[in-house]
């Protein structure tokens, strides 16, 4: 039986598929050079997935329940 490999690299369909982030919404933020650093091989573009990860926690909303915890 076949292990599952998990992927350390993610495409922009993988992004949208699982995180709801549009493909259109990462090209705009390529293009500003904003967002989460990213690799390009021929015209495919890759994110490492620890860094996608890294980028989308790094800007937590607070809320007054989650202040109080600290």
């Amino acid at each position: 039986m076949k292990e599952k490999v998990e992927k350390i690299t993610l495409t922009g369909e993988d992004i949208e598929s699982i995180y709801g982030v549009d493909k259109g919404t990462l090209a705009n933020q390529r293009a500003k050079r904003q967002g989460c650093p990213y690799f390009k091989r021929g015209r495919s573009v890759y994110y490492k997935k620890t860094d996608w990860e890294d980028y989308l926690f790094s800007n937590p909303v607070l809320t007054s329940d989650s202040i109080l915890k600290r």
